[in-house]
């Protein structure tokens, strides 16, 4: 799997550039809808994450007040080789599971004393294609027939969540640093899209269409995705 292909980071820096422009637009909006803004502070800040969606890199503009507008990238890599028994089975297991997302989110503030924001917002999961190629390491026993590894053949399982995914969680910590660095936590979930799955085969284990059939009954209620972050957070200007 080739996340980092020359067709998707020119999809995706064009979906980045048309969630910086929402929230170019978004700003401007609350500037008029609150006078001719010389009397509203414009924070900013990035920040470097890492939580259970990966890596994070964000930024962050205060809109007035009470809102806060966040627009972020993410990325997960998960890889694994060895050992793997499925149904009793000893098999030989590549695992590669890669998530990136682009989020737009909003923030907003109900207290003036706790540090506590509610966040809302879209996520693009632009890579969650999980695969798993499988290598039974021993033989199998089919009535009075013995089957070794090699007469088994061999399978390929993958599955797909790629798509739109609201965003609803509660933030923690002051929202800009005071000085120039501060910490945030936050806490949250992902609905992501219904998946779709495949699952393929090679000699005897090659008619899996009631396997996949299966496989997608058992990840259509694998949607919500959780996440906890800490960041680092860098206020720009003064």
């Amino acid at each position: 799997m080739q996340l980092f292909n020359s067709r998707f980071m020119k999809k995706y820096l064009l979906l980045l550039s048309l969630a910086a422009f929402s929230l170019q637009v978004s700003a401007q909006y609350v500037q008029k809808s609150t006078g001719d803004g010389s009397d509203l502070q414009r924070e900013k800040s990035i920040s470097l994450g890492l939580g259970t969606t990966g890596v994070s890199l964000e930024g962050k503009v205060g809109l007035n007040q009470h809102f806060n507008a966040r627009l972020g990238i993410s990325f997960l890599p998960v890889t694994y080789s060895g050992p793997l028994t499925l149904d009793g089975v000893k098999t030989t297991a590549n695992i590669t599971a890669n998530l990136g997302k682009v989020s737009l989110l909003g923030e907003y503030k109900p207290f003036n004393t706790l540090p506590i924001r509610l966040v809302g917002g879209v996520g693009y999961i632009f890579s969650a294609s999980p695969t798993a190629t499988l290598q039974p390491t021993q033989s199998y026993k089919l009535g009075q027939t013995t089957l070794s590894p090699n007469e088994l053949g061999e399978m390929k399982i993958g599955a797909n969540w790629q798509g739109i995914a609201p965003y609803l969680g509660v933030a923690f910590c002051h929202d800009f640093p005071k000085h120039k660095f501060n910490v945030n936590v936050d806490l949250g979930t992902y609905y992501l899209p219904k998946p779709t799955t495949t699952w393929e085969g090679t000699k005897l284990l090659n008619d899996n269409q009631s396997n996949e059939q299966q496989l997608d009954q058992n990840l259509s209620g694998y949607r919500w995705f959780p996440e906890l972050k800490i960041s680092l957070n860098y206020k720009i200007g003064k």
